[in-house]
């Protein structure tokens, strides 16, 4: 009876864990630039809609990554678009755990922003970033690192006091 009753437990913390961790429910929506450092993964990524496998712009980008099945990711989606309609700077997709068909479905009801989008079906290129929780974004310096780690909901707003300046300093 204790065994069962362990399983059961464990079964339920782990599905509620999972749970909060889609919805985001109980995490920070605090927006910030957090200075990171630490080089973008090597492993070859497939494109989405394209031959061929991810190269990153030799310039300052920005990485976000994001999945189909993640609601916040749905939500963000209008204003990246908006945002990215700007041309100031490249927005990547990096479909986390994803595949074609579904991001065909996605992009029939949501706008697409991004300038590329790679598929990293097994979550290994995101995992050295510690992307856990969707949608995560980071700012690239365009020699091979990530700069920065954009933290909460990109908003207009945040992304002209706080995302622009700093892909500004990195572009010269």
């Amino acid at each position: 009876m204790k065994i069962s009753g362990f399983i059961i437990l464990f079964f339920l913390s782990t599905c509620c864990a999972n749970w909060l961790s889609f919805n985001r429910i109980g995490f920070s929506d605090k927006q910030e630039l957090v200075e990171i450092n630490l080089p973008v993964p090597k492993a070859r990524l497939p494109l989405y809609n394209e031959q061929g496998s991810l190269d990153l712009p030799q310039a300052p980008a920005v990485l976000v990554v994001f999945g189909s099945w993640c609601p916040p990711c749905r939500k963000e989606l209008p204003v990246l678009k908006k945002l990215s309609d700007r041309k100031e700077m490249p927005f990547i997709g990096i479909a986390l755990r994803d595949n074609a068909k579904s991001l065909n479905r996605l992009f029939q009801k949501n706008p697409d922003p991004f300038n590329r989008i790679a598929l990293d079906k097994s979550g290994d290129w995101a995992g050295p970033l510690r992307a856990y929780l969707i949608p995560t974004a980071y700012l690239t310096d365009g020699k091979g690192r990530v700069a920065y780690e954009i933290r909460g909901e990109i908003t207009k707003d945040f992304y002209e006091k706080t995302i622009l300046p700093k892909y500004r300093e990195l572009t010269q």
